[in-house]
Formats: structure tokens, sequence, C-alpha cells
């Protein structure tokens, strides 16, 4: 069964204020936005649900955002909007789960109180299993156009124009895939498309993705699909109002 795994957490706080969060208690940062409370476990831990109970005076527009940090230093997050009451209760959806986490961050961003919550809990199960090997760094990168960044371990890459895109990986001797990654960078926000091509030992090709989506800066694109076999895999993006850049590529084992 799922477990409230809020105490088990060291607690870091943005302002200091008053209250006890890290048993899932009050806490106020007794200052307006941005204020954030962040949660670090010793070990990594699989998230079900977060669940915020608000203390806010008066009632109002409010935006929190929630990050996941995992054991691979990629990102997801959620992102909560609307018109916000004291007592309400906020939970993240089931499209937020992620697995393998080291720290999650609650941030206040936009509010007409100051910041607190009268309860903050985190609901999910401790991880014992280590994360999937990281293979993106073993891979040789081309990219077109050029570019700035390194995109070869995991990291930023911006092609400094719009679509057509690319970013291909080649390794010397075939992986098993297991799941790709890729953090968004984008402005403005809207439809995008993006295929991810996997070129197998025997020459032949499979899309691995087939990616039709409204994205926007910070979005986690995940992909857990094994494709055994793997020389080669294309990520593209041949649809996008913005020039093309990742915050993050990371490719994990199977």
């Amino acid at each position: 069964m799922p477990t409230d795994i809020t105490a088990a957490a060291a607690v870091q706080v943005s302002a200091v204020g008053t209250g006890l969060p890290a048993n899932g208690g009050y806490w106020n940062a007794e200052t307006a936005p941005p204020a954030w409370i962040e949660f670090t476990w010793q070990q990594l831990v699989t998230i079900d649900q977060v669940v915020l109970t608000v203390e806010q005076s008066p009632n109002g527009n409010a935006s929190h955002r929630i990050v996941a940090t995992l054991a691979n230093g990629l990102e997801e997050s959620e992102t909560l909007n609307g018109v916000t009451a004291n007592g309400q209760v906020l939970t993240t959806t089931v499209s937020f789960q992620p697995t393998n986490v080291h720290r999650l961050r609650i941030e206040t961003l936009v509010s007409p109180s100051w910041v607190a919550w009268q309860r903050l809990q985190i609901i999910g199960d401790f991880q014992a299993q280590p994360s999937p090997p990281d293979i993106t760094a073993s891979a040789a990168v081309t990219t077109t156009p050029t570019g700035v960044g390194s995109p070869s371990n995991g990291g930023y890459w911006n092609a400094k124009a719009g679509p057509e895109t690319s970013v291909l990986f080649t390794w010397p001797n075939p992986v098993n895939i297991g799941q790709v990654s890729l953090i968004v960078v984008q402005s403005p926000s809207g439809p995008t498309y993006h295929e991810i091509v996997a070129t197998l030992g025997d020459g032949t090709t499979q899309i691995y993705a087939d990616l039709h989506l409204n994205t926007w800066s910070g979005d986690l694109l995940r992909i857990p699909r094994v494709l055994a076999n793997v020389r080669m895999l294309n990520v593209k993006t041949l649809i996008s109002p913005s020039w093309v850049a990742w915050r993050a590529i990371q490719i994990n084992g199977a």
C-alpha cells in the first residue's frame, strides 16, 4: 500500500517562516510569492500523489508548480493553476507519478496571500531498485544544424533554427533502449511534431515514437518503450512554433 513519505524526508524552505512541514503539517513562509518548500530523501522514492491543503487569505488566483528531480538529474513537473480558497485541497493528477525521485520541490509562483499550507502530504512508495543505466553519454552525436550545447551527455542543445532539425545518437555497438526522456525548451508554446527513428543492427528502421503534442517550455516528454539492437537513434523535430531546443535528452538502457 502507498505510504505517507513526507516524514522520511529532509526539508528545506526558501523562507524560514513557521511550522513543521517535515511531518506533513502546517507551514507558513511568512512572505509573498515566489516561495518554495523542498523534500529530499536519502533513497529513491516513487510518488503516487501530492496532497496540499491551502492556507490562504484572501482567496484568489494562484499558481503552484510541483517539481520532482529524478536520480538521473532530469525533472518532471506539474503546475496547478486556478482560483483557490482557504482550506481547499489540491492534488496532483495521475499523469504526475514520477519514479526514482530524489527530491521534490513545491513552488508557489502566484498568490494573493503569504505562501502557506495547512498540510503537505506526499504519498508513495520507497524504491530500492536503481534507475536504468544512462546510455546517452556513450553515443557519438551529430546535430542538424550545429547549434549550441552538449546533447551527448544528456544536456542542453539549441539548434538556433526552426524545424526541420535533428539530433542523431550513434553507438559503436548495438544497445537496448528502455526509455527516452526529453525536456522541452520552447517559446512560444504551441503545437509540435517530434519523430524518433531507430536504426537497428540489421540496417532496418523503426519509428520509436511519433509525438503530436501541444508543448510548453519545461514539459517532460517521456517514452518508456523497450527496443533492442539499436545502432542509431534520431530525434527529429518536424513542426514547432519555436527554435528547436532541448533542455535535456536522456536515453536509458533496458
